[in-house]
């Protein structure tokens, strides 16, 4: 077995079992290490079928805490950021790319870390900016998740609910993520291949991380899965920065 797959297995199998702790994290842990071993113009694709699967199989387990009257304007406003998103990794250099995903991942964990927070009390017009962004983030990057958990945590949702809303989010904007990728030639029988392999990871971590839930101290989890993140962040910068020089 090569690097890349070897990487890519663990990196699948320990996104799986965050998201299905957590309700989020899968993009982060995945994309930050995958990065170092292949071309963002094919891992953020790869990422966006691997966070459907995972999201499908969470919410069968958490819909019934799913708030859609809530999050309606939020998948809206988040499926009309893709199409500029999916601009930025067409257009943007490998280098560039790895230097930027590495920026944002590891100021994102950083933030988490610090419990820093800021309630805000419009929360339907403050969905459409958070959701936009998200989802310029989802095609760009392949992280939607900052933008919402950051948003999510300062509304002070119940763990369930934040779980369920989070997951419900997710699902329909990589649904519709992968449309505007296939429309514009992203998905490639690389990107095809190498998400049928990892998914069988990504499931089995999932299943670790849903049984988990309730025997495992979630926050110590969630720090040390942001330590991890914080790491392969800041190693991704120095490799984008080190093409470039």
């Amino acid at each position: 077995m090569d690097t890349t797959l070897a990487a890519g297995f663990a990196a699948a199998f320990f996104a799986g079992v965050t998201q299905g702790l957590t309700g989020f994290g899968s993009a982060i842990v995945f994309v930050s290490f995958m990065v170092l071993f292949m071309d963002p113009k094919d891992v953020v694709p790869v990422m966006l079928f691997l966070a459907l699967a995972i999201n499908m199989l969470v919410i069968v387990e958490a819909r019934r805490h799913v708030q859609l009257q809530r999050i309606w304007p939020l998948m809206a406003a988040g499926a009309c950021g893709l199409w500029p998103g999916r601009e930025l990794l067409v257009y943007l250099p490998t280098p560039v790319l790895k230097a930027g995903i590495g920026a944002i991942i590891t100021v994102f964990a950083l933030l988490l870390m610090s419990g820093w927070r800021r309630t805000i009390r419009n929360e339907r017009a403050a969905s459409v900016a958070v959701g936009f962004f998200s989802g310029f983030f989802n095609a760009g990057a392949g992280m939607s998740g900052p933008p919402v958990i950051l948003f999510f945590s300062n509304q002070n949702m119940p763990k369930d609910v934040f779980r369920a809303n989070i997951v419900a989010y997710f699902l329909v904007l990589n649904a519709c993520s992968i449309v505007v990728f296939w429309s514009g030639g992203l998905i490639t029988p690389v990107v095809l291949h190498r998400a049928g392999l990892f998914v069988i990871a990504l499931a089995a971590g999932g299943g670790v991380g849903i049984a988990l839930t309730k025997k495992l101290n979630e926050q110590v989890f969630k720090r040390i899965a942001l330590g991890v993140v914080t790491v392969a962040g800041l190693l991704a910068v120095a490799s984008g920065v080190r093409a470039l020089l």
